[in-house]
């Protein structure tokens, strides 16, 4: 591919404005560019790969799900008021891992994951970040949740995924998740904006 891109290079500008100096210059972008491209294509390959296998586990969203948030709520309790429970409420109580809105909540967003997921495979995340955004803007989701959220959802992939879950996965998934969090951030902020 390099190879191709110098020789229309060489064609295009022709030999008084594609120097060799200019070649060398060339050579060095196109490394810099093609060594990132394939960074972040390890990079999602791992997450994607790391995500099949948690959707192996026998119901996976229920399980992934109500890890996530247990660990979330366990982090920072005044998110469990999102879903209707008290301050206080052990995050272990049978009213909270049994309740159907937090079965439904959990499952939706291991749900929402996988369709990110598939989405991060066909380069389409954008408009669907928009759409959370807009979604969960309306819910009052705090931008200082998302990297709890982020925490749980590392605690739970190493929960589940156990020795398939190395360091060099975290630092695929902080990376992946890093991304799409502050892309969500940037959407809710545009749509309280709009709404104000």
């Amino acid at each position: 591919m390099g190879e191709a891109l110098m020789e229309t290079l060489a064609q295009t500008l022709g030999p008084e404005k594609f120097s060799p100096e200019i070649e060398r210059e060339w050579n060095i972008v196109y490394e810099a560019l093609a060594s990132n491209m394939i960074h972040a294509m390890n990079i999602e390959n791992k997450v994607l790969a790391s995500w099949n296998k948690l959707k192996a586990v026998e119901n996976y969203e229920e399980v992934a799900g109500g890890l996530l948030f247990q660990e979330m709520f366990r982090t920072c309790p005044e998110t469990k008021m999102l879903f209707g429970f008290p301050l206080d409420l052990d995050v272990e109580s049978n009213v909270i891992l049994e309740s159907r809105r937090f079965k439904t909540h959990a499952k939706y967003f291991i749900d929402m994951i996988d369709r990110t997921m598939g989405m991060v495979k066909a380069k389409q995340v954008e408009e669907h970040m928009k759409e959370l955004g807009d979604i969960h803007s309306e819910f009052g989701v705090k931008d200082e949740y998302f990297p709890i959220m982020g925490s749980a959802l590392l605690h739970t992939l190493k929960i589940v995924l156990k020795d398939d879950f190395n360091d060099e996965t975290k630092l695929a998934w902080e990376d992946v998740y890093g991304r799409l969090s502050s892309r969500m951030i940037s959407a809710i902020k545009a749509s309280r904006s709009s709404k104000s």
